[in-house]
C-alpha cells in the first residue's frame, strides 16, 4: 500500500458547519485515509490517501463541488 500527502488550496472560507461537513465526506472517499481542515487557516486542506486506491485529482474534484476554485499548489 503506497500513500501520499496532498495539500489543497481552498479559495473560498467555508462556514464551520461546511468545513466539518467536507472534512466527512472526504473521509468516505475510498483510499481516503486522513483528512485535516486547519481552522486556523482555513484556507488549506491537508489530505493523506492510498495512491492505488484514488488519485489526487478525484479528491480535487471531490472538494470542488463545495469550493469550485479550489487547488492543488503549483510544482
Amino acid at each position: 500500500m503506497a500513500t501520499a500527502n496532498l495539500l489543497v488550496f481552498l479559495h473560498a472560507t467555508l462556514p464551520e458547519l461546511e468545513q466539518t461537513e467536507l472534512e466527512e465526506r472526504l473521509r468516505m472517499l475510498p483510499g481516503v485515509l486522513a483528512v485535516n481542515l486547519d481552522h486556523e487557516h482555513p484556507h488549506t486542506l491537508t489530505l493523506s490517501y492510498e495512491t492505488d486506491r484514488i488519485h489526487a485529482d478525484a479528491i480535487l474534484n471531490a472538494v470542488r463541488q463545495r469550493d469550485p476554485q479550489a487547488s492543488l499548489p503549483a510544482l
